[in-house]
């Protein structure tokens, strides 16, 4: 048999807990906030497991990643954090003193570096009949992806197929560009001088003749006199 885990009891309304940092967090109810004081620093905390991590500062040997740039005095306790610190805080392009192009990490400098070099590993295709050269293994990789295995990344607006995705998201961007152009068009499109004015005369409409060109015009005059002296004599009513 498993002997059962202690709780405390808060005096004041007598809930219960199984650990006490949850009593003296709950405690701050009834007595208000409580601090917890570092007994190295003086530093106070008003949260048990902020306090918990401070106090592993004042440890022996402490894990401590100090930033690198000398103008710099940030220390991190972990190493990610210090990494993320130096991607926004200490931004530096590494230049090629070769051709003169400019990349955000040595890592790449190092890669494109290669292509400056008199002894150059090549990876060759494996594919019978292609055998086709390549100095990065990403390179060959897109290869055999696109041409041997028929791999493609279709477009879902024209069912094109792009064979990367940097071309299809390019394609995308073209069919929007497309789509504002056309829209754009459709507002400037000035709308026709003679638009919600009738073609024909009530006349003709009723007859069921089309009229010389003359009459008509004539007739469509008339009638629209005669509907002006309508309005005029319904708005004096």
């Amino acid at each position: 048999m498993h002997s059962k885990d202690k709780k405390v009891f808060c005096k004041e309304c007598g809930e219960s807990f199984s650990k006490k940092y949850q009593l003296a967090e709950h405690q701050t109810i009834h007595f208000g906030s409580i601090t917890y004081k570092c007994d190295k620093c003086a530093k106070s905390f008003a949260n048990v497991t902020k306090f918990k991590k401070h106090k592993k500062i004042h440890e022996k040997d402490p894990k401590r990643y100090p930033c690198p740039v000398s103008e710099c005095s940030e220390v991190f306790d972990k190493w990610l954090l210090l990494c993320a610190h130096r991607r926004t805080k200490h931004v530096t392009n590494h230049k090629c003193n070769k051709c003169d192009k400019i990349f955000l990490s040595k890592s790449r400098l190092r890669i494109h570096s290669r292509t400056h070099s008199e002894i150059r590993l090549v990876v060759l295709c494996p594919y019978d009949n292609c055998h086709k050269p390549y100095f990065y293994k990403s390179n060959l990789e897109q290869h055999i992806r696109v041409k041997h295995l028929g791999e493609k990344f279709y477009c879902d607006i024209c069912s094109a197929g792009l064979t990367t995705k940097k071309k299809l998201i390019e394609h995308i961007q073209l069919h929007e560009l497309k789509k504002k152009r056309k829209s754009k068009k459709l507002e400037q499109k000035k709308k026709r001088k003679d638009a919600g004015i009738p073609k024909k005369s009530m006349l003709s409409g009723l007859i069921g003749v089309k009229l010389p060109y003359n009459l008509e015009k004539m007739v469509m005059k008339r009638e629209t006199m005669m509907t002006n002296d309508n309005n005029d004599s319904n708005d004096n009513i």
